[in-house]
């Protein structure tokens, strides 16, 4: 009867531990919160056409990485119901908000997975920079999140370009590694008379509209796309212009790391028919090589002039076959 007794007291004792232990995990327990983001790509298209903003590249959006609240995630990009996504977020709820100080996309470069060989494609503005009051849902974005619900939370992104990293407020640039060169590119184009008359080309092209109408002799309504080695940087074009291709130089521009000697080429693209089905097409007139700042041949004016056809009186920096 006593040996019972002792069984009863051991089974109270081990039960009455095992009821404490629980009793401790449940207060120890914080209750968790999901968040996923919605990227929103912002442009420029609305407010203007000049070259002078960063242009988008036509590559996919493959992840993220952003840092909140002082932690660093990163996160594959998903298409929903007609939105970007994010993976969700686990986060402690009982802190309440998080700070979102950081956001940029990525494309996947081979190998498959993050890694150096990829390319930051766009990028959420930092505070204070040229480009923060242009969005609406931006840095530094406070997150409010509840237990056991999920937030979606907007953050607006722009394409990014290298060039552009001080308007977006990014610091990891050195700048005395880091340059951007500029160049002036002014072509004139020379024409047949034949083409002067009704049942050309030219008649109804963007030529037509400038300021002293067609002529045997005009400013070249051109395209001038910029590479380093082989991977196209942008394309600069002087056809928005309110006189297209005329008024002005067109300035092109790369930025030079001045610790690696890389090599640029210009490629020139020049509005003229083809003459297979008489269509007006960009169509490339030449090609300027060089190395780091170097740029193209320019004369005391500074500027890389050029010539397609054989009317001009003066010499030029480059003269190439209509």
């Amino acid at each position: 009867m006593r040996k019972l007794n002792y069984l009863v007291v051991l089974f109270v004792f081990v039960g009455g531990l095992f009821l404490q232990s629980c009793n401790k995990d449940e207060v120890q327990k914080v209750p968790e919160a999901e968040m996923q983001f919605v990227i929103n790509q912002t442009d420029f298209e609305f407010k203007t056409l000049d070259d002078s903003v960063p242009m988008c590249q036509d590559l996919s959006m493959d992840y993220v990485v952003f840092e909140l609240a002082g932690t660093t995630y990163t996160s594959p990009i998903m298409f929903a119901n007609g939105k970007f996504l994010t993976k969700t977020v686990k986060l402690d709820a009982i802190d309440g908000t998080y700070a979102l100080t950081s956001f940029f996309v990525y494309h996947d470069n081979l190998p498959v997975g993050p890694d150096s060989q990829d390319v930051m494609i766009k990028a959420a503005p930092l505070p204070n920079s040229t480009y923060h009051d242009l969005m609406v849902n931006k840095l530094d974005l406070e997150i409010s999140v509840e237990a056991f619900e999920k937030a979606e939370v907007i953050i607006d992104v722009l394409c990014y370009e290298d060039i552009f990293y001080d308007a977006f407020g990014f610091t990891w640039f050195d700048m005395n590694q880091v340059r951007i060169e500029r160049q002036c590119v002014f072509g004139d184009i020379c024409i047949p008379d034949d083409y002067l008359f009704e049942g050309s080309p030219y008649i109804q092209s963007l030529y037509a509209d400038q300021e002293n109408g067609l002529q045997t002799d005009m400013p070249a309504i051109m395209e001038v796309k910029v590479y380093k080695s082989t991977e196209l940087i942008r394309t600069f074009s002087n056809a928005n212009w309110d006189y297209p291709g005329e008024g002005s130089c067109l300035e092109v521009y790369y930025a030079n790391d001045e610790d690696l000697a890389e090599s640029f080429t210009y490629e020139v693209y020049v509005l003229k028919p083809n003459e297979a089905n008489g269509t007006m097409e960009y169509q490339l007139v030449g090609t300027i090589n060089f190395d780091d700042e170097v740029g193209g041949i320019t004369g005391d004016d500074g500027v890389v002039d050029f010539v397609v056809g054989d009317c001009n009186l003066d010499d030029v920096d480059y003269q190439w076959a209509y």
